[in-house]
């Protein structure tokens, strides 16, 4: 092919594309552009100026219609689904940035809470500002003056905030590209730093106003001064450390359910051995329909010299791997007529000598593929247990005889039954499947298939199978190599990626509560040194001061874990489309999650604990 142009480089649609090509000219290796069932193209549009995504869709179900009229045999029972291109592309993330985006809310909200309960403690114990007022001072002086210090923290904990985003996201896109479509071209622009700065401003007025009232209003009752707040003031700062529990508890408790999900997804069985397989895609040069000879001569060499390195138990040539469901087609049984719209969808596999064996799926009945299954002896194929089940349930299905689309109009005789591989992912029941011979398919091999390898464990296996590769036909490019458990969990993504930030999350919302519970017992012990002292005077001992404070600071946590509850459950229902194997209300996750935030203020209480207890009776009394 000759190149006519160069795209400019923020041309990234397909995600990951590097050349463009004609559709006249069709996809090296597939069926050719004019046939009705190549069904490998989609399609981008634009609409005409003034009309409407549902006028298009009337459209193209008028055209769909008259196809089918006109072309029953491929054309019945299909249709065109129409959808904006974002959605198409973004619409299956959507819900996950939805939900990543209400965790970072909740994180803020809770640092909001932490921030007022200790602006609260530093406005309680503002004596000058006391005097100030009984002076004279406007009342509106001292919101001001409360204000600007509160904004000049709000403004260095929003440069510093900017300043690392600008520092961690394009480390954050890399290990999120995986799971998030462009991920990797996440960068902090003036965008960012608008909406930075809004949110660091609310940040500010959910923070800061609270404190800064109860500072410009320093009198109690009658007009006298209230020492230390009052009680109203620490009952204030005990409910804004329950509100910080509550919301950690949510966060936490979804991380947990996160979590138990995972373990749950990677206790199904996949129907195939991860351990020790490599997934290779290869690449040969662009050949016509009249090298397929060729094709697989080169695909043989290329699996026999790998399947001979140290080290390597087996080789094999697929055309997709067994977590993937390859093409798919409609299914005719012989002896069962049935109209092309009501044939059943089954995937169609092409795979070569020893795909079973190598891949570790396990042969049911009958037999798997043999040297004898070449073009010009019988078609054959394998079922897999799904399929055996759907189309001759109770019954044998060796030696039944189908045929799907993509294979003609030849009968194929099943001549074994292999284990279900999760075909569709772990979480979605695996497609009937319908495995092929490569040497008896004329439509494939294709230019670019999967080298799937068996291997013992040594080190460097992938790259000897890239220099084997290389060494045998210079002009195959090796595109990709993962490993099984890598192809387990491309499933998966969406999943570990949700579950890593719930994690940073949960893990910052458990610092900040902490610290929380932290500043509010060590104030509640601050206030109280003089009863302490007193109580220690009076013959109380150590352990029953200790007993005083916990539960000051237990009481305040046990409201938080209640009212938390809740919003746990609400959390776990948000999360639904992301469970597996675990409800949204799980006891185990909401009771770990409670336990975890009861064990972190324990720790926090520590040091207050053990400056209350430490308090001697004399010198606090002398003072």
């Amino acid at each position: 092919a000759t190149v006519v142009g160069v795209m400019p480089p923020e041309m990234a649609f397909p995600e990951g594309a590097a050349l463009w090509w004609r559709e006249a000219d069709g996809v090296p290796g597939g069926l050719p552009v004019e046939t009705r069932d190549a069904w490998y193209f989609g399609v981008v549009a634009r609409l005409a100026p003034g009309a409407s995504l549902d006028d298009a869709r009337g459209d193209m179900r008028r055209l769909t219609d008259a196809l089918a009229g006109a072309h029953p045999e491929t054309n019945r029972g299909t249709g065109v689904r129409l959808v904006p291109l974002l959605e198409d592309q973004v619409g299956a993330v959507r819900a996950t940035l939805l939900l990543i985006l209400g965790a970072a809310g909740l994180v803020l909200l809770i640092a909001c809470v932490n921030v007022a309960n200790l602006l609260l403690v530093r406005a309680a114990g503002r004596g000058a500002d006391w005097v100030r007022a009984a002076l004279g001072a406007r009342r509106r002086h001292l919101l001001a003056r409360s204000l600007a210090e509160a904004g000049l923290l709000a403004a260095l904990g929003g440069a510093a905030g900017a300043a690392l985003a600008w520092l961690a996201v394009p480390m954050l896109g890399g290990a999120l590209a995986t799971g998030l479509p462009r991920a990797g071209e996440l960068a902090v622009d003036g965008r960012i730093l608008a909406f930075g700065a809004a949110a660091t401003g609310l940040a500010l007025l959910l923070a800061a106003a609270g404190p800064a009232l109860l500072a410009s209003r320093p009198s109690g009752a009658a007009g006298r001064v209230v020492p230390g707040g009052g009680p109203s003031a620490g009952r204030l700062r005990a409910g804004l450390v329950s509100v910080e529990v509550a919301l950690a508890l949510a966060l936490v408790a979804a991380a947990a359910l996160v979590l138990r999900s995972g373990l749950a997804l990677g206790a199904v069985d996949p129907g195939f051995e991860p351990e020790g397989l490599l997934a290779v895609g290869v690449a040969l040069p662009a050949a016509g329909d009249d090298a397929r000879a060729e094709r697989i001569l080169a695909w043989s060499r290329i699996r026999e010299g790998v399947a001979a390195l140290p080290g390597v138990g087996a080789a094999a040539v697929a055309q997709a791997g067994p977590t993937e469901d390859g093409w798919r087609a409609g299914l005719k049984v012989e002896g069962r007529p049935v109209a092309p719209d009501q044939e059943m969808d089954v995937a169609w596999q092409v795979v070569g000598d020893g795909y079973f064996a190598t891949a570790g799926v396990r042969l049911l009945q009958g037999r798997a593929f043999q040297p004898g299954d070449r073009e010009g002896s019988e078609p054959v194929g394998v079922a897999s247990a799904a399929l055996a089940r759907a189309v001759w349930p109770g019954e044998d299905a060796v030696g039944r005889r189908l045929r799907v689309g993509l294979d003609g109009p030849g009968w194929v005789r099943v001549v074994g039954v292999v284990e279900d591989t999760r075909n569709r992912g772990p979480t979605v029941a695996p497609l009937p499947a319908l495995y092929r011979p490569l040497a008896q398919r004329s439509a494939w091999p294709a230019d670019e298939a999967l080298l799937l390898v068996r291997h013992r464990g040594a080190p460097g296996v992938a790259a000897a199978v890239r220099q084997t590769v290389g060494s045998i036909r210079p002009d195959a490019p090796v595109l990709s190599v993962r490993t099984g458990v890598g192809l387990l969990g491309e499933h998966t993504e969406r999943t570990r990626l949700v579950l890593r930030l719930l994690a940073a999350f949960a893990a910052l919302a458990l610092l900040l509560g902490a610290v929380g519970i932290y500043g509010v017992t060590a104030s509640l012990v601050a206030e109280r040194t003089r009863e302490l002292a007193v109580r220690r005077a009076l013959g109380a001992g150590r352990g029953a001061v200790a007993a005083l404070v916990l539960r000051g600071g237990l009481g305040v946590v046990a409201v938080g874990l209640v009212a938390g509850a809740g919003a746990a459950i609400v959390a776990g229902r948000l999360l639904r489309g992301l469970l597996f194997g675990v409800g949204p209300a799980d006891p185990v996750a909401l009771a770990g999650a409670a336990a975890v935030l009861t064990v972190a203020a324990l720790l926090a209480m520590a040091g207050p604990v053990r400056r209350a207890t430490s308090v001697e009776p004399a010198t606090v009394l002398r003072d």
